[in-house]
């Protein structure tokens, strides 16, 4: 099984050509979760969802992907 460093590397050869830079990145649920900014181009795979999250009556939307086995969210 590759560490997150391995991870987070193949992850960010995929991004950087699609315009993204990986912003924040903490492990998950053995999981890495990324935070990146806003991909230009449609990131790989078709797992791409929404999540809302509304709290104190204060609404945020966020898009993710998963990525190389990583999640990937933007604002």
């Amino acid at each position: 099984m590759p560490n997150m460093f391995d991870v987070v590397n193949a992850v960010r050869r995929e991004i950087e050509p699609r315009g993204c830079e990986i912003l924040h990145t903490h492990r998950f649920s053995r999981r890495p979760l990324i935070k990146i900014t806003r991909p230009r181009a449609p990131l790989p795979g078709n797992s791409l969802f929404n999540i809302q999250v509304v709290v104190k009556g204060v609404s945020r939307e966020f898009q993710a992907a998963a990525v190389c086995g990583c999640i990937l969210y933007w604002q």
